[in-house]
């Protein structure tokens, strides 16, 4: 099990908590690694080349606090969940 798929299935109390923003841009990162090697989308890991640089990491770990409280997962350059389910079925 990935990094990516074990932070989709945690609760989203500890996503909120694991995405604050000043440890968020972290964990941001290392779920665009992970989420690029499963997908191999390109903006995801644009996403995690971002989120490593300071400035952009810390406005895009903003962006990932408000999108996991609202919707309970991480949405900005992450492909969205369809598109990694047409992928493997190749």
């Amino acid at each position: 099990m990935g990094f990516a798929k074990w932070f989709d299935s945690q609760d989203k109390v500890i996503k909120i908590l694991l995405m604050i923003p000043f440890i968020g841009w972290a964990i941001g990162a290392v779920y665009r690694v992970f989420k690029f090697i499963e997908t191999k989308d390109t903006a995801t890991l644009v996403g995690a080349i971002l989120d490593i640089i300071f400035v952009t990491g810390f406005i895009l770990s903003i962006i990932d606090f408000v999108t996991v409280i609202m919707d309970g997962k991480l949405k900005v350059l992450v492909p969205a969940e369809d598109s990694s389910k047409e992928d493997t079925a190749e």
